[in-house]
């Protein structure tokens, strides 16, 4: 039994070792330094170990002295939506098929109802999640006072979640959104922006000042960005934020 989960062991191991190599050759040159690393220090660990936890072995190589790793788009324009959002304070807040971490961590300041075409298993306080696709909310007409819908737009209609396929899934999806939101209240959105493009079927990437004009019945309040170099950028200039190209645009609109 031992010689049969060494084997296990050893064999993960090797596979593990093998795809990250293919992924980055590179990773090929630093290989025998990190197995060295692994074996006095699993050496020293089990010296100083005096548990009777059973210890196995799931190394995990190239990890040593690195930054830590994140997405510039999805961390800033949670941090953005969410300090918006609590200037706003509404009774509720909307959001449609944004980052789950963000809905989660939102729901602990204030209700949330969270609508999803794929809906997560997540039960929390303060939290409702509903099934729904863009393209059809379930909501009057200017009924909604505060509105999220982060990094979604530019997916819909290209079928990468399942959705149905049509061209003008964004535009209607857009439309849909400003229907719901009632005079005076606010949507937040955001959409990677710069030289306008389809990546079918990932996404969209949109000139920058063509977004206020998929919300012809809102007002553009504010227009921040994450540029390509993965700053946060407040109050970015439009004229300008046309020359990144692969940047994230958020944007702050209202209903008069």
């Amino acid at each position: 039994m031992l010689i049969k989960k060494l084997f296990i062991s050893y064999y993960l191991i090797a596979v593990s070792l093998f795809i990250r190599i293919l992924q980055h050759p590179r990773c090929l040159a630093l290989l025998p330094g990190e197995l060295l690393n692994f074996y006095r220090t699993y050496k020293l660990f089990r010296s100083e170990h005096i548990g009777i936890e059973h210890i196995t072995l799931r190394p995990i190589f190239f990890q040593r002295n690195i930054d830590s790793k994140f997405d510039a788009h999805y961390v800033i324009q949670a941090w953005w939506a969410t300090a918006r959002i609590a200037k706003i304070m509404p009774s509720k807040h909307v959001d449609v098929s944004s980052n789950v971490a963000f809905v989660a961590q939102l729901s602990a300041m204030l209700p949330v109802e969270f609508y999803e075409f794929n809906p997560p298993q997540l039960n929390l306080p303060g939290l409702s999640v509903k099934k729904a696709g863009l393209e059809m909310l379930p909501f009057s007409d200017d009924s909604i006072e505060s509105v999220s819908c982060l990094h979604v737009l530019e997916h819909i209609g290209l079928g990468r979640y399942g959705d149905p396929i049509d061209p003008l899934g964004m535009e209607k999806s857009c439309r849909e959104l400003a229907r719901v939101i009632q005079p005076g209240g606010h949507l937040l959105v955001s959409f990677p922006i710069g030289r306008e493009r389809i990546e079918f079927n990932s996404q969209r990437v949109i000139h920058p000042s063509r977004v206020a004009s998929l919300f012809p019945s809102l007002t553009l309040v504010e227009f921040s960005l994450v540029s390509d170099q993965r700053d946060f950028v407040e109050n970015a200039d439009l004229s300008k934020a046309q020359y990144q190209e692969y940047a994230c645009g958020l944007y702050h609109l209202i209903k008069a």
